[in-house]
């Protein structure tokens, strides 16, 4: 599930699950903080996923920019305000001058 979406939706999911949810998603799983990182969430699928950080499940096709992330529990799309939108355009300026792009 990790680069199956744009930049700013994978930027954007990541940020959702730091700061909502505790956890941290990456290329080998969804890790919850307080382990450390020593052990994933268990999920069958990408559904599995989105239902630990309690997410509208998004198809590949429609995970497509900031506005991709919405919270199951209210409907309501994952805002970001000035600082999470600056933190994201500035991971995704560095990204373009590195090897690693999402």
């Amino acid at each position: 599930m990790y680069f199956t979406g744009n930049g700013f939706f994978n930027r954007s999911i990541r940020l959702y699950a730091k700061r909502h949810e505790n956890c941290m998603l990456n290329d080998h799983g969804l890790f919850p903080d307080h382990l450390g990182g020593a052990k994933s969430l268990k999920a069958k699928d990408e559904q599995g996923v989105f239902d630990h950080l309690g997410l509208v499940y998004r198809e590949p096709k429609d995970r497509d920019g900031f506005d991709a992330v919405v919270e199951k529990e209210t409907n309501q799309v994952f805002v970001l305000d000035d600082v999470n939108k600056n933190e994201i355009m500035s991971e995704d300026k560095i990204a373009r001058h590195s090897k690693w792009v999402d």
